[in-house]
């Protein structure tokens, strides 16, 4: 059985900091999660980068393309 990183934050800004390896656990590539909601491979990257922030109307769709809950991929602590 395999689990799910939790994401853990150490600023607000960071909301992106552990998707890498959400996405890596996953089996997915950054092409592969942009093309699945609709982003390009950059984008995901500097999410993962923490250069930008992942936008809340992306998050449900984030969350289905990794396979978890918004709840697990993005923690607002």
């Amino acid at each position: 059985m395999t689990s799910t990183p939790v994401v853990q934050h150490r600023t607000p800004g960071e909301r992106g900091h552990g998707l890498r390896a959400m996405r890596s656990a996953a089996g997915l590539t950054a092409t592969d999660v942009a093309a699945a909601i609709g982003a390009r491979a950059s984008t995901v990257y500097n999410w993962e980068h923490g250069r930008c922030r992942v936008p809340e109307d992306q998050l449900a769709a984030l969350a289905r393309a990794l396979g978890s809950s918004p709840e697990e991929s993005v923690s607002y602590t």
